[in-house]
């Protein structure tokens, strides 16, 4: 005897509240939907112009600061907190969510060249290249402490930049050469020089604590291990590279923002040429930061905009501006990964959103769905024309647009030149040089 069982779940057919829309039964049976390719190439499409339509990735503006700002440092526990430097030598302490100056002191006479927390004291480094000093603070509740250094000490070159060890005391200065100095000590334990030009900025591998990567005014990246008295290696590049950062996630990975207005991410074991180069911007790019999931950058440019990139894919994901950004010198990430703090030359510190169409606050489970589901249609209908348009086109200022119109003339010409010539030379046969192998010069060891 075949006895065949009939079992009904409630949560199938019963709304949750009374406000609630009614649950309807769907049959997903393929032959009852013979367009349910198009229906979903439609679904995919609106996701896509809905995803323009929220764009608004602009969330304040931190208030006018006197000056322009030169350094932003963002607090390596906290998500709330971060500095910000000034040109007249002011350094501000920020409360992100409220968008509010927690405290401001005159901290040097000149500049702030750099600025860094330590990883775990809350303690914060500044240095200037006008007085030549390094300065700590603490930060506390009581913000009178704040207002006095706890440590001042006087440097015989003028320092360019600043970032402190992972894990232990050690914290390296940037200026005629890269400086390792110990919170214990005034004599630096270490020096690291290859050539004559100036260090402008030396960043600490996250895992490899002993692996430090420098950029120097000669075009060069130098490779250093603290544990030698010598740089491990020396790239030279057509180019200055002006700022420099380690991926957190793959530690081997280092981003640098060069005066080609391109990015260039590189591989550390294998330095003879870049592992991807960015282009995008239309002037220098002047800092470039990963964000803490590794999988994008954030570069600051002296065109005005600031781009979003993911690892790996040479064009932006995204372009933030405004009418009265003016220069941008610096951008960090939060912690979270879904924020981006900018520092102009307009006087002005700004919020972002990483994700243009984010919403903020919490999502309803159902809204999550929805998000998510939106997503993968966008993913699985990328290459489609339409929905690649409306997904990758940017609206531009017009100087903006002409100058992008202007970079692409220059690199036809210069694809036609390479063309002619080598049809006229009669070196048709030899191997065309791929673009990311044009950018470097040579590597010493």
């Amino acid at each position: 005897m075949k006895v065949k069982l009939l079992l009904r779940n409630p949560q199938d057919y019963l709304r949750e509240t009374a406000d609630d829309i009614h649950k309807l039964a769907r049959n997903p049976a393929p032959e009852l939907h013979p367009m349910s390719a198009e229906t979903e190439y439609v679904r995919a499409l609106n996701a896509a112009k809905l995803e323009r339509v929220f764009a608004k990735p602009f969330l304040g503006c931190f208030g006018d600061q006197g000056d322009q700002l030169s350094r932003v440092c963002m607090h390596p526990r906290a998500l709330s907190l971060c500095l910000s430097g000034c040109v007249d030598g002011r350094v501000a302490f920020w409360n992100i969510p409220r968008r509010s100056r927690v405290l401001q002191l005159d901290a040097h006479s000149g500049c702030v060249q750099g600025l860094c927390w330590h990883p775990e004291q809350d303690l914060f480094y500044s240095c200037c290249d006008t007085d030549r000093t390094l300065k700590a603070w603490r930060v506390g509740d009581d913000l009178v402490e704040f207002s006095r250094p706890v440590s001042q000490r006087h440097l015989d070159f003028a320092p360019l930049n600043l970032d402190h060890h992972v894990s232990k005391d050690l914290f390296a200065l940037s200026g005629d050469a890269v400086y390792l100095y110990d919170s214990r000590r005034s004599d630096p334990v270490g020096q690291w020089k290859w050539g004559s030009d100036s260090v402008l900025q030396a960043r600490f591998n996250p895992t490899e604590w002993h692996l430090l990567a420098a950029v120097t005014k000669d075009n060069a990246l130098l490779l250093i291990d603290t544990r030698q008295r010598e740089p491990l290696r020396r790239i030279r590049c057509e180019f200055r590279q002006n700022a420099l950062c380690w991926n957190p996630q793959e530690p081997f990975v280092l981003a640098t923002a060069s005066d080609d207005y391109n990015l260039y991410s590189w591989d550390a074991r294998r330095l003879a040429s870049p592992a991807c180069v960015y282009r995008g911007h239309t002037n220098a790019a002047m800092d470039v930061d990963f964000a803490p999931t590794g999988r994008e950058l954030v570069s600051a440019s002296y065109d005005c905009t600031v781009r979003l990139w993911e690892s790996g894919r040479s064009q932006s994901r995204d372009v933030y501006h405004t009418k009265r950004m003016y220069r941008v010198f610096a951008a960090r990430y939060s912690l979270d990964a879904r924020f981006i703090v900018t520092a102009s030359a307009d006087f002005n510190l700004r919020l972002w959103k990483a994700r243009a169409s984010e919403k903020l606050g919490a999502l309803t489970p159902r809204e999550r769905a929805a998000v998510n589901t939106a997503e993968a249609l966008k993913q699985k209908y990328a290459h489609h024309p339409q929905v690649r348009r409306i997904v990758q086109h940017r609206h531009l200022p017009k100087r903006l647009y002409q100058a992008q119109l202007e970079m692409k003339a220059i690199r036809g010409k210069q694809r036609r030149k390479e063309v002619n010539r080598r049809e006229h030379r009669g070196e048709d046969k030899e191997p065309f040089v791929p673009e990311r192998d044009r950018h470097v010069r040579g590597v010493d060891e």
